[in-house]
């Protein structure tokens, strides 16, 4: 691993760069279940993962909005139209 992070260094341009600034990101940008971060992250729960790892992300957070706000818009057409 530390072969990597130090061939990644210069590419990324971040010359401080480590293994755990990779695994931070890496948790924090993970998009799917938090189970699989869990599993592939080695925690002993989804919990601990979301405390340790996940910060909160402006675009992430509009995204969850803007998915809700579609599925309550079909819902209300549905029932409207019922």
């Amino acid at each position: 691993m530390r072969g990597m992070v130090e061939a990644a260094r210069p590419v990324a341009k971040i010359p401080d760069l480590t293994f755990r600034m990779c695994r931070t990101t890496f948790a924090t940008l993970f998009e799917g279940d938090i189970r699989d971060a869990q599993e592939i992250l080695g925690h002993h729960s989804p919990g601990f993962t979301l405390a340790v790892y996940r910060k909160p992300i402006a675009a992430r957070q509009q995204g969850a909005v803007d998915a809700m706000d579609q599925r309550l818009r079909n819902v209300v057409e549905i029932w409207r139209a019922g």
